[in-house]
Formats: C-alpha cells, sequence, structure tokens
C-alpha cells in the first residue's frame, strides 16, 4: 500500500470535520483528554511547535467498515478521510477552534504584550457558561485584553477585537500576535494518507492500528510503507 503526503490547515481541518468529510472507524476509543492536555496542545500550535503527524486513510463511499463522527462533530456525510492516527489531536484542534467545546480557550493578550516571550500562562480555560457570563461579548474581551483562540484563526473576528482597542495600542497586539502566536495565523498540521487501494489489505491496515493504538508506538514513515 502507497503512503502519501496529506497536510491540513487549521482551518480545513475544522472545515472538513464539519462538514462530515473526516470520519472515524467505529472501534476507535472515545475523546479522552482533559482540558489541560488541550491546553498543551494549542500552545505548540500558537509557537508553531511540532505535533506529530496524523494518519489518514482514503475512502470511497461506502467505507470499508463501520464509521462515526468525532465527538460533537456532525454526522459523516460522504467522508474521503478516516482518521487511523491522530484523533484525539484532531477533536481537541476542532473543539477548542471550533468553538464546540465546554471549556472556552483564550489567550491574555495584555499579559503576552508585556512579557519576553508566550508563557504557558498566557493560555487559559474556563467553562464556557462561565465565560461567557463573564465576558459576554466580543468588546467586553477586548476591554480585558483577552481573546478567545477561535477568534485568532479568524481574520475578520480578530480584526473586530482590535478594533475595540484603542487605537495607539493596535500595532503593538498585531505585534504580539505577529511574533508569539505565530501558528494562529498559519500552521501546517502534517499528514499522511493510506491510499484508497489500501481497503484491499484491511488486515494489515488493522495491524497498523494495533500497532499505534495499543502499544503507543508511533510508526516511521518507513514502517507505515
Amino acid at each position: 500500500m502507497r503512503l502519501d503526503p496529506d497536510g491540513f490547515s487549521i482551518q480545513e481541518l475544522i472545515s472538513r470535520i464539519h462538514n462530515g468529510k473526516i470520519a472515524l472507524p467505529e472501534f476507535q476509543r472515545d475523546f479522552e483528554w482533559r482540558p489541560p492536555a488541550v491546553a498543551e496542545l494549542l500552545l505548540s500550535v500558537a509557537r508553531k511547535w511540532p505535533i506529530g503527524s496524523f494518519l489518514l486513510l482514503e475512502i470511497d463511499d461506502p467505507p470499508p467498515f463501520a464509521i462515526r463522527s468525532l465527538a460533537a462533530a456532525p454526522a459523516p456525510n460522504q467522508p474521503d478521510r478516516l482518521i487511523l492516527d491522530g484523533q484525539q489531536r484532531s477533536t481537541a484542534i476542532y473543539h477548542a477552534f471550533g468553538e464546540h467545546s465546554r471549556e472556552t480557550y483564550y489567550i491574555d493578550l495584555g499579559a503576552a504584550r508585556s512579557a519576553d516571550d508566550l508563557d504557558d500562562d498566557h493560555l487559559r480555560y474556563e467553562k464556557t457558561t462561565k465565560f461567557a457570563k463573564s465576558y459576554e461579548n466580543l468588546k467586553a474581551q477586548a476591554d480585558a485584553r483577552i481573546v478567545k483562540v477561535s477568534t485568532l484563526i479568524n481574520p475578520v473576528e480578530w480584526q473586530n477585537w482590535l478594533n475595540y482597542v484603542p487605537e495607539d495600542e493596535r500595532a503593538s497586539y498585531v505585534e504580539t500576535f505577529t511574533t508569539k502566536l505565530p501558528g494562529f495565523s498559519s500552521f501546517d498540521i502534517p499528514a499522511h494518507r493510506l491510499e484508497r487501494s489500501a481497503k484491499d489489505n484491511l488486515a494489515a491496515v488493522a495491524k497498523i492500528f494495533e500497532t499505534i493504538n495499543r502499544t503507543g508506538q508511533r510508526l516511521a514513515t518507513f514502517d507505515l510503507a
């Protein structure tokens, strides 16, 4: 079976999951990450640090086995990719950046602006219900100099946030965003895709999945090939 590169931007991944084009094999375990693990992933994205590659299986319709959506995502809609490795990371990205989580993840941009570099404490999270009561709209968030991670990957909403900040401060917040949070403006999620013909050798696909998910071993490209 052949292995091909198949990367995504954050926005592309969220869109494909939301439109039902990326799904999970039914045998995948449930989403298990707690907020601290999600926050750690978001910090890596913000800093543009590697988060590991994803392994996808290219499929036709109908799929070769039972499938389901990622947690909180709409039902699959003729998906063309199944996630074999990367479900926890994909779901965490979809929840945090797509606002499908019980927590709201945000950056204390005021503190980040004053610091030499992005600190772990600058990325925070609260229950979404509590956050909505404390910061009911974009102006309230800007007044507190905090910004949701979902806002930071949406150019229109980010500009609207800036419009609520005093004009003489805007340039410094743009610089903070550009230099200390580079991944939120441009982050490529590396992925490898097993081509459709892999469905003719499902035993090998199952072995790959078992090796990754039961032993915790990350397979290199050579192993997968």
